[in-house]
Parts: C-alpha cells; sequence; structure tokens
C-alpha cells in the first residue's frame, strides 16, 4: 500500500520536478514520451534555430555554439545540448554527420512565417513556445548522439578565439569611421 500524500516526503517530489534524469532543468515531463513520440522543448528550439542554416552547408559545433551564444546571449549545458540534439534527430528534424549539424529538408516547413520577414531571433521565441511540450512522431527512432569528451569545451574554446578576432578587428578599424572631433575640417 502506497503511503497518504500527507506522508510521502516532499523532497523527492521536488527533485523528480526540478531536475530531469540527464541533469539537466528541462522539465520531468520531457522523460516521459508517449512511444513512438519525441517531446519538444524551449532548448531545442532554440538548439534548432543555432543549426538552422542550410544554405551554408554543415554547420560546425563551434559555429553552433557561436549561433547559441548570438540567439540567446546564454549556452546550454553539454547535457542539455546533447539532449536537445538527440530529440532533433529522432524526430528527423537534423542530421549530424562528421561534416557537423543540418538541418534535414523536411524541417524547411516547421516555421510558420519566414525568419528573414521576422528576424531569427523572434522566429526562435516563437518556435519556443510552439515547441514547449509538444509531441511530434519519431521517424528516426534509433538516433543517437553523444560529443567525445572535451569536445563541448574546444568549441566553445575556437568560439571565443573567432570572436576575440572579431573583436580586434572591429577596434583596429573603428566603429565611427569618421575622423576625430580634432582632425574635422573646418567647412
Amino acid at each position: 500500500m502506497l503511503p497518504r500524500l500527507s506522508e510521502r516526503p516532499a523532497s523527492r517530489a521536488l527533485t523528480s520536478i526540478a531536475t530531469s534524469a540527464g541533469g539537466t532543468n528541462e522539465p520531468a515531463y520531457c522523460r516521459m514520451k508517449p512511444v513512438g513520440q519525441v517531446v519538444l522543448t524551449k532548448t531545442d528550439a532554440w538548439v534548432f534555430m543555432a543549426i538552422g542554416r542550410p544554405i551554408f552547408g554543415w554547420d560546425s559545433l563551434s559555429y553552433v555554439v557561436g549561433f547559441l551564444d548570438y540567439l540567446n546571449r546564454a549556452m546550454p549545458s553539454e547535457a542539455e545540448f546533447e539532449a536537445s540534439v538527440r530529440r532533433l534527430g529522432a524526430a528527423g528534424l537534423i542530421t549530424v554527420s562528421p561534416k557537423g549539424f543540418r538541418q534535414t529538408r523536411t524541417s524547411g516547413g516547421v516555421l510558420k512565417r519566414p525568419a528573414h520577414s521576422t528576424g531569427v531571433i523572434t522566429a526562435m521565441l516563437d518556435l519556443m513556445k510552439e515547441w514547449d511540450g509538444l509531441g511530434v512522431p519519431e521517424v528516426a527512432g534509433g538516433f543517437q548522439f553523444h560529443l567525445r569528451p572535451g569536445e563541448w569545451e574546444r568549441a566553445q574554446g575556437e568560439y571565443e578565439v573567432r570572436m576575440a578576432k572579431r573583436i580586434a578587428k572591429i577596434k583596429k578599424r573603428g566603429v565611427n569611421r569618421r575622423p576625430p572631433p580634432d582632425k574635422l575640417r573646418d567647412p
């Protein structure tokens, strides 16, 4: 016989809701999916949009990290990223190869409005609202994805180096191309 609700330890119930099995902060309902379905999350929409530039070919992990930062000014944990890639791959929305990450052709119709007309961040926020808890058919049931040890940190380091070079170039060139006030000519 199960103990009455008042006799159950409250901390166990709160912990199972606050932290999913993968150690991420995704809601616990993500773990309990109907058979043959993938339950998408807000993080999945963020990762999908970061990968989502199929016209440029395959995105390396460091470029995906850069777009994650651009879109949200934050970074998911390694476990959150891996879990999102697994869900997106199982749903048939992305593919992963040694070349990198890429949206599939079938994922093109996911956005209700094209991102170029609304802005990529607005499109991502709309997708986050739509996907939070959404169940979609599982297309690739055996899809697996795991980063090699140190790969996540290495990609973040590559992105930081690339951004530092860009920032140095901008500083060298100058944001404002007008001459300083003391160098202006009199009319």
